[in-house]
């Protein structure tokens, strides 16, 4: 027999892309803080 029976058929895997949503984390305020992270400053809080 000619044919090498141990190589097999080489076979195209399919590859999946997954996205996984990034979600931007909000920075907590501190109380007593005067700067409010990730908005304009309209208020004054103390």
């Amino acid at each position: 027999m000619g044919r090498d029976v141990t190589r097999r058929k080489k076979r195209k895997r399919k590859r999946r892309r997954r996205r996984r949503r990034k979600r931007r984390r909000k920075r907590k305020r501190r109380r007593g803080d005067n700067h409010i992270y990730g908005r304009k400053q309209t208020k004054n809080n103390i």
